[in-house]
């Protein structure tokens, strides 16, 4: 199904987490430790070893099952790599060239975290152009996750990070999402070091500034692509389990899939079936009513 075009794992580049800029190349169990974002990457070992192509197809086919679907947008300048970063992360695949973005695309994978949970990621790839702002602003509502990718070539694409940000907290309010900085093309800046126009060190301390995770990617390499999602995904769901986030079926961005259906419709079968119990159990114990004949 993937063909030619699937990607292997690279090993963890990911950028230091803020405030520890000693480690330049992270082991991925100290990763996991250190904030606590564990994610089974492909093949679940957490090692950086080339995935057999039965692994890679197993972790990337469509599963019907989950306990949640989360609502994921992907925002940023047009041209930074949106799209490319989807194809990768859905099916694997990579384009020299890629067709802007018209309105807005949409792509779907399940994924599984840390405690193996299955999540399905619904993901919306937004045009960056301005005469589709109109368009896209209407999609940031129900989103829980948002991607805020920039190309580490250009600055003027980074520069505008900030008002993106802004502009989806405004429009997600009454709602918190949950942010990740994401840099493409992180593999031309690796070609040639005067192509790159970020730092890593200068984003790095943008994410820390606001307390976001961040990453460099590259869609054409497979680099840190799963990591982007993984971290992001990880996040919200531990959201959940703290507390923070309420599945209550009021909000698109975060709903419940079959598993949490299926195990919601079980706990309220065994209270209806206790209750029940009780009422039967009840009117057989009753004392019966003494009636006066005539």
């Amino acid at each position: 199904m993937f063909g030619k075009h699937r990607k292997k794992q690279e090993k963890w580049t990911i950028s230091p987490i803020p405030g520890n800029e000693n480690n330049t190349e992270y082991d991925p169990l100290y990763y996991h430790q250190t904030v606590s974002c564990g994610f089974t990457i492909l093949n679940g070992t957490g090692n950086n070893s080339a995935d057999s192509d039965e692994d890679m197809d197993n972790h990337m086919l469509i599963d019907p099952f989950f306990e949640y679907q989360f609502r994921v947008i992907l925002i940023g300048d047009s041209g930074v790599g949106k799209s490319s970063l989807l194809r990768c992360f859905t099916d694997g695949s990579f384009f020299e060239v890629s067709d802007p973005t018209v309105g807005v695309d949409f792509f779907a994978r399940v994924l599984k975290v840390a405690d193996g949970t299955p999540i399905k990621l619904q993901l919306w790839d937004t045009a960056g152009h301005e005469r589709f702002r109109s368009i896209t602003k209407s999609y940031y509502r129900n989103s829980v996750g948002c991607l805020l990718v920039y190309d580490v070539c250009n600055r003027e694409s980074f520069s505008h990070i900030p008002t993106w940000m802004n502009e989806a907290k405004r429009h997600i309010e009454p709602h918190k999402a949950v942010f990740i900085v994401v840099g493409c093309k992180r593999d031309i800046a690796s070609e040639v070091a005067k192509n790159r126009e970020v730092s890593e060190e200068e984003a790095r301390a943008f994410a820390h500034f606001n307390n976001l995770p961040y990453v460099e990617t590259s869609s054409k390499t497979g680099l840190n692509v799963e990591d982007a999602f993984a971290i992001l995904t990880q996040a919200i769901y531990d959201k959940i389990e703290s507390g923070e986030y309420i599945v209550d079926g009021n909000w698109d961005g975060i709903k419940r899939g079959f598993y949490g259906s299926l195990a919601a419709g079980t706990r309220m079968n065994n209270n209806y079936s206790r209750n029940s119990s009780n009422s039967r159990r009840t009117l057989a114990e009753g004392t019966p009513v003494n009636r006066k004949c005539c």
